[in-house]
């Protein structure tokens, strides 16, 4: 495997690097404290053909390929990783439309919702966890999907879902049971302004807190029965195993990359400049010690992420990798974190301060999308599998 970015990779990581130091690292703070998404920046990045550019031309992308999205999205949350639960959620719903729906649903749909997305001027949303059933346990959860002739009638709540309150959110992509007996389950899209599907308040998080999440019900909502997405999802068990998912696992690890990097930067910056005893911190053999760690954490979280991005592309990716991958690059987030708090001592405490920001958000990239425990459950459960 080549280890090098191609010129178009790095041109393209050049070019958002620039745009995301000059236009997000401003603001980021403040929208931090204001829990606002900026809208003019994201229209920007989409000026720039950042949001779907891995996607095909018809559907509003430049075919960049998976790995250029990822440095995308890896630059961009360098600076503020409230950004990468909403190249996520934007990627993921688009990418349902595109990898379950049937041609006059996809004629008509990248139309209406796909190509909108990629202009920055809409917003998809996805709905999976429930207030008392975890993605993680998909197979359990309440929300249900009743047959009525033309029509399926959606009855149940969705909760921590991202962009579903954005300005210009247009639709929201349901899975929800079908069968009680089999818990067989299917996909649903459902657009805003349908009769009895609402959107709730924002929920206010520990971090990332600029990403919009909110709470979703449906009390007999009513869609057409031709906005099932048939194309292979019905009666999966567990969305965890869908490539719809896998892909999305990427652009969590770009995020925890990208924030490991903001981290180690800020850390030696301060190691050299703050003495104690006369000696600069970056002369201590514990906080070298560290910024070992930090370095060798971002090599492996890159190395495993490149690597997926590869796999993808080829559609080889499996469940076990994309495991690792989100495992370890969430983890090594919160280790950077913790380690450039400490360094940076009662000042990593303060709000305002850019680690301290990422402490909390680096906590959010272990939960978002299944937790860490999940994961290395599904890595064993894969490795005895193929273990026989």
């Amino acid at each position: 495997m080549d280890f090098t970015y191609t010129d178009e990779q790095q041109a393209v990581r050049d070019m958002v690097r620039a745009f995301a130091r000059n236009e997000i690292a401003p603001i980021a703070d403040e929208c931090d404290r204001s829990e606002s998404f900026s809208y003019d920046t994201w229209r920007r990045l989409a000026e720039l053909g950042v949001i779907n550019m891995n996607f095909p031309q018809d559907c509003g992308g430049s075919e960049a390929g998976m790995l250029a999205m990822c440095l995308a999205v890896e630059e961009v949350c360098y600076h503020d990783s409230s950004y990468g639960p909403v190249f996520t959620a934007q990627q993921t719903c688009c990418r349902h439309i595109l990898r379950y729906a049937n041609e006059p649903q996809r004629s008509q749909w990248i139309e209406e919702y796909v190509l909108p997305i990629s202009r920055g001027v809409a917003f998809g949303a996805t709905a999976l966890t429930e207030p008392n059933s975890s993605s993680s346990d998909a197979a359990s959860m309440s929300t249900f999907a009743r047959r009525d002739g033309d029509e399926w009638v959606i009855n149940g709540n969705k909760m921590y879902s991202t962009a579903a309150g954005l300005e210009g959110a247009k639709f929201v992509i349901v899975w929800a049971i079908v069968d009680k007996q089999t818990r067989k389950s299917g996909l649903f899209l459902v657009p805003h302004g349908t009769p009895g599907f609402t959107v709730g308040s924002k929920l206010h998080k520990m971090g990332m807190r600029a990403a919009d999440t909110r709470e979703l019900f449906f009390t007999d909502c009513r869609i057409p029965a031709a906005h099932i997405l048939n194309g292979g999802a019905a009666g999966q068990a567990s969305p965890f195993k869908s490539d719809t998912q896998y892909h999305s696992k990427l652009f969590l690890a770009s995020n925890a990359i990208g924030l490991q990097r903001y981290c180690l930067d800020q850390a030696i910056d301060f190691a050299k400049q703050r003495k104690t005893w006369g000696v600069p911190l970056s002369e201590r053999q514990l906080i070298q010690g560290w910024i070992a760690e930090m370095v060798a954490d971002i090599q492996i979280s890159t190395l495993l992420r490149d690597r997926a991005a590869v796999l993808y592309e080829a559609g080889t990716l499996s469940a076990a990798d994309s495991a690792i991958l989100k495992y370890v690059s969430a983890e090594n987030a919160v280790k950077a974190s913790h380690y450039a708090s400490e360094i940076f001592g009662g000042m990593g405490y303060m709000d305002g301060v850019g680690v301290s920001r990422r402490y909390r958000d680096a906590k959010g990239l272990t939960i978002i999308q299944g937790g860490s425990t999940l994961f290395k459950w599904i890595i064993a459960q894969e490795t005895l599998r193929e273990a026989g």
